[in-house]
């Protein structure tokens, strides 16, 4: 049977009445119902890494994300230009974003190159390329970075960058080497690298992002799997930390953060994991 004191003397803690302080406060994600939207999680991301965004962060997300997943590409699989992967983990380097988008077509990247599309994008019935979820890009980046190397000549790579975010699904066909997600984003690359990248073109760096690292991980073995923790730890916390000039962008980065420590309870029925996404350290 319960010990009522005990459970009272629990209630009476500081610590658990700044939790429950915490947890108490709205965010803009709960009260329009979209701490789980896999595309709202993805559009805010996508904010936050673009320089020329309104956060007045500049470079420093997006810095600390590449510093991330270059971390994370621990194999030739992941990244297998060697300096590259150094010169973004150092930060040495000068950076230049062509463009950041969310909900990317594949199709709409491959212009003339679109019949060389056949086998990874998905058709329809009618034989068009489709363009719905399984067959675009939740985050598509494409940026330059330039450094001197060991030998003092001048580099300069265009990296392109994706996301697949997974809050709840597995990929689409997973474990099928044929027709797995990440399996065919990774074929739809090696097209695109004719369409939009010139000689300096470097090996894209392709992120899986999931709640936890007990999640089902993606079948390309050259997908970088990151988790929500990770991003929080190493991108989005410092981001917070260092934000003092706007208010409103201190608040609506924190309430990000809070909306991930969230436990949601929407439509328990269907079996979803609805735990939290990541814990912040308070």
């Amino acid at each position: 049977m319960m010990d009522s004191k005990l459970i009272l003397d629990f209630y009476k803690l500081p610590e658990f009445q700044k939790l429950n302080a915490y947890y108490m406060q709205s965010t803009v994600f709960n009260v329009l119902g979209i701490q789980r939207s896999e595309n709202r999680h993805s559009a805010f991301l996508a904010w936050l890494l673009n320089p020329d965004a309104s956060h007045s962060l500049k470079e420093m997300p997006l810095r600390k994300f590449l510093a991330l997943i270059a971390a994370k590409a621990d194999d030739q699989d992941k990244c297998y230009f060697y300096q590259v992967r150094q010169h973004l983990l150092s930060g040495n380097y000068r950076l230049q974003v062509d463009r950041i988008k969310t909900e990317q077509s594949i199709v709409g990247l491959a212009n003339e190159k679109l019949s060389d599309l056949e086998g990874i994008v998905e058709k329809t019935d009618n034989g068009q390329f489709k363009k719905d979820s399984l067959n675009r890009f939740d985050i598509w980046m494409l940026v330059h970075i330039a450094f001197t190397d060991e030998q003092d000549c001048e580099q300069n790579w265009t990296v392109p960058i994706i996301v697949e975010n997974k809050i709840y699904s597995p990929e689409g066909y997973a474990g099928n080497e044929e027709k797995a997600q990440t399996m065919r984003y990774h074929r739809a690359m090696g097209v695109l690298q004719n369409v939009i990248c010139d000689d300096n073109y470097c090996q894209p760096l392709q992120v899986y992002l999931t709640p936890s690292d007990t999640k089902k991980g993606p079948t390309a073995p050259s997908f970088i799997h990151l988790t929500y923790q990770d991003l929080l730890d190493y991108v989005i916390q410092p981001c917070a930390s260092a934000e003092k000039s706007d208010v409103e962008v201190g608040v609506l980065i924190n309430g990000y953060i809070r909306n991930l420590s969230y436990p949601s309870n929407q439509d328990a029925e269907n079996e979803r994991d609805y735990s939290i996404l990541a814990i912040a350290e308070t």
